[in-house]
């Protein structure tokens, strides 16, 4: 059977691949609602209220009325120190009003998340290799892939997949020098922007340093009117973002609260390579079930780096250089401020620079480059493994079924989500009798802490709560993110 005439080459383009991850995504994630339980306990929560908070928003400024203020008494919608997310808001709410149930509405955002990501991941495949079973193959890696299933509660983690659309136009224009696909590719770029600013910053990183490597190729498409054009689309999707930024960090000095110290726990170390998911068949500890665990959980597996590891060898001494860069541009990253070199220690240039920029809480988690290699080996690895099916197919079935225990853990944690889901009668009371000019400030008392106690709730998630709960009684407070980040007047 020629595999570019299999079932998933046929019509639908790709359509049929995402209609496929999101079916084995819905799935693998259904407990999670069934049981009541959201997919997260912190940045979940947080979300939900700005995904709510922003039809208010533009409703208010439509009709030019006043409106309720998640961070208040700062004015502007939140941009959320560098992490707008916008855009994902308009995969979520139409979950949410079919489904009428943030539980469900969200449920459906992360599985479209994640089969979103495949099919990304597919088509930046399906142009490399020419194989819709090795691009198939790359989506199902990548999306099932122990980081992505320990970042269900960090949809601004999951959120990568306008960038690598970005790079699969990016991929074509270089391809077929046809200048729709370079605006195709700054489309997709300027949309990352407003979802996750993380993989938009990783993005442009990792292209600078591309173009750098291809030099010449880079001097002749700077000449090219096309390329302009695509630039003037990505900085008119930057600006507003800056100005927002710019004016809330260093004006009211609202979001100031990373050191080095906290970039230093946040970046990669060497024993985040062998974490794994808490309930993982092979290597989980079910007592590791922390915010603190899942953000360093970055383990690929013993099946993947081996599958990219031949699929490394396969590739010509060209790509091999560029796959090496693409490495150490992410090791680099993930690693952050420090580099160590056993009692070496020597500043990154980069973080060096955005500190003195005031720009620390842009790049706050340092460990998330690590995406940057984790792409590069799944496309590896769907390549090798596309291999081995031609070669045998019982062979292939085996390694298969080993990357799916190595990497799909057997379960999620439940974190009992319908204790929160409704705002407590005397809160939504007290938000109802109050006067007009009158701020909301919610005790702890407020909040239920005894099934709190069995999933982790801290002061941190019990303030994102607040913020979810002020979506419902729309009123100002001065809890949610201002109960543990200083605001200066």
């Amino acid at each position: 059977m020629a595999v570019n005439n299999s079932f998933l080459c046929k019509a639908g383009g790709r359509l049929i691949p995402w209609m496929l991850y999101f079916t084995l995504s819905s799935l693998i994630l259904l407990p999670l609602p069934l049981d009541g339980s959201l997919p997260g306990h912190w940045d979940t929560w947080l979300y939900l209220a700005l995904f709510n908070y922003y039809p208010d928003f533009l409703h208010a400024a439509v009709n030019g009325s006043e409106i309720y203020r998640p961070f208040y008494p700062i004015s502007d919608p939140p941009f959320l120190f560098g992490e707008p997310s916008f855009f994902n808001a308009l995969i979520f709410l139409p979950f949410k009003w079919l489904s009428q149930s943030n539980l469900w509405g969200y449920y459906f955002f992360i599985a479209s998340l994640l089969s979103l990501n495949g099919t990304g991941m597919y088509f930046i495949s399906k142009v490399l290799f020419k194989s819709c079973l090795t691009a198939w193959l790359t989506g199902l890696l990548f999306m099932f892939s122990n980081y992505l299933l320990c970042s269900l509660d960090q949809q601004n983690v999951l959120s990568v997949y306008p960038a690598l659309f970005s790079i699969g136009f990016l991929l074509l224009y270089y391809q077929h020098d046809q200048g729709k696909y370079l605006i195709f590719s700054a489309m997709m770029a300027a949309i990352q922007l407003y979802c996750s600013a993380y993989h938009f910053f990783f993005l442009f990183t990792t292209l600078a340093a591309l173009a750098v490597l291809q030099i010449h190729y880079s001097l002749q498409l700077i000449r090219r009117p096309v390329f302009w054009l695509s630039l003037t689309i990505i900085a008119g999707a930057v600006l507003p973002f800056a100005r927002y930024y710019l004016f809330n960090d260093l004006e009211h000095k609202a979001y100031n609260f990373v050191d080095q110290r906290t970039l230093q726990s946040l970046s990669l170390h060497v024993r985040d390579l062998f974490q794994a998911h808490p309930f993982n068949l092979i290597y989980g500890n079910s007592a590791d079930q922390n915010l603190i665990y899942y953000i360093h959980a970055v383990s690929p597996g013993i099946v993947l780096t081996v599958l990219s590891l031949v699929g490394w060898w396969q590739q010509s001494r060209r790509w091999k250089l560029v796959i090496a860069v693409l490495v150490s541009i992410s090791v680099c990253l993930a690693v952050g401020p420090v580099w160590k070199f056993g009692d070496i220690s020597i500043g990154s240039p980069l973080y060096s620079l955005m500190n003195a920029l005031g720009l620390d809480n842009f790049m706050r988690t340092p460990v998330r480059a690590i995406m940057i290699l984790l792409v590069t080996a799944c496309l590896l690895a769907g390549k090798a493994l596309s291999d081995i099916f031609q070669l045998s197919r019982l062979l292939f079935l085996a390694v298969l079924l080993l990357w799916g225990i190595e990497n799909v853990p057997g379960k999620f944690q439940r974190f009992n989500s319908t204790d929160y889901l409704d705002v407590p009668v005397e809160v939504m009371s007290a938000a109802q009798h109050a006067g007009k000019e009158d701020v909301l400030w919610l005790q702890p008392s407020s909040m239920n802490t005894t099934s709190g106690l069995e999933t982790g709730l801290g002061e941190v998630n019990r303030e994102y709560i607040y913020m979810f709960w002020q979506t419902e009684f729309e009123r100002n407070m001065v809890n949610g993110m201002n109960g543990y980040v200083p605001y200066e007047n």
